[in-house]
């Protein structure tokens, strides 16, 4: 049975959710190659987020370590709501979880939406897209699952999401998700 990854997914906003802020994965490069790494996402568009470390005293640590490295926005550790748990499973004979991650939202102000620099060994470009204009989010060029879920938490939902894939690949078999609860305390593992 292989490890469940941990790790955080963080949806940076303006105000009344009117922007998100999506980054562009790079392509797969030759260093990837080599290490024979699948990064998950590549060349698509995509959230802030990525594993935990053992350095991250909490899940809302390593969503605001995240989201500096890849974004170079600083929020305080209280900014971060949780507002989502995302579980990847593999499908074989039975399911095995492969992920889980922890969502939280955090609200840029207007003056921080011209500060982004992106990490470039991970991401080529960012946006803000529009919420209220739903078809100028690059639906069609993000991860699969994250096409079925996002919408969703957009509408300021609260969820526990489901993923089945198909093997490795990044093909969805299934996705489930309801409503949830998540208390507001710094979680600590």
């Amino acid at each position: 049975m292989q490890k469940t990854h941990v790790g955080n997914i963080v949806i940076v906003h303006t105000a009344l959710w009117h922007e998100i802020l999506l980054l562009h994965k790079l392509p797969e490069n030759e260093a990837d190659k080599l290490r024979k790494r699948k990064r998950v996402g590549i060349n698509c568009w995509g959230l802030a987020g990525g594993a935990r470390k053992e350095t991250d005293t909490s899940d809302r640590h390593g969503a605001k370590r995240e989201t500096f490295e890849e974004t170079g926005l600083v929020f305080e550790l209280d900014e971060f709501v949780k507002i989502g748990v995302l579980e990847g499973f593999r499908q074989k004979e039975t399911l095995e979880r492969i992920w889980l991650a922890h969502i939280y939202k955090v609200r840029a102000t207007p003056e921080m939406m011209s500060q982004v620099k992106i990490n470039h060994r991970e991401h080529d470009q960012h946006h803000w897209f529009q919420t209220r204009a739903p078809d100028e989010i690059p639906w069609g060029q993000m991860i699969e699952s994250d096409k079925l879920w996002l919408p969703e938490l957009l509408k300021d939902k609260r969820l526990t999401i489901q993923v089945v894939f198909d093997g490795d690949a990044e093909k969805v078999l299934d996705c489930n998700f309801q409503e949830a609860a998540f208390s507001e305390n710094v979680l600590a593992h």
